[in-house]
């Protein structure tokens, strides 16, 4: 599972072992047991460290961690004006789309 993840990831330019990393953590469960989690973090152009993490169990879905985080693909890789302007915006960075969001560089 941890290797196809890391495909989908790879073959979409997500991960780089610098800035974007995908690994095997210990997580929490319901009943605060240790259980594992995969964790994908990336580090955004303005510095900024984000990451997802979903225990590894019965309920885990492979598909929906990789969209999780595809769906971000443009906001992870766009510039730091890019960042900025989302973040002065109020623009989530699962609703960015590089060519089509149209953003206001005007800062103050």
């Amino acid at each position: 599972m941890f290797h196809a993840v890391y495909a989908v990831l790879s073959a979409a330019g997500l991960i780089d072992e610098k800035r974007q990393t995908l690994r095997i953590v210990k997580g929490l469960d319901h009943a605060d047991r240790e259980v594992p989690a995969l964790c994908y973090e990336y580090t955004v152009a303005d510095g900024t460290t984000l990451s997802f993490q979903e225990n590894i169990d019965r309920f885990f879905d492979a598909g929906m961690f990789v969209k999780a985080i595809t769906r971000r693909k443009d906001y992870i890789l766009a510039s730091p004006l890019v960042i900025e302007a989302c973040n002065r915006m109020g623009i989530h960075p699962d609703l960015y789309k590089a060519g089509e969001t149209v953003l206001n560089f005007e800062f103050s």
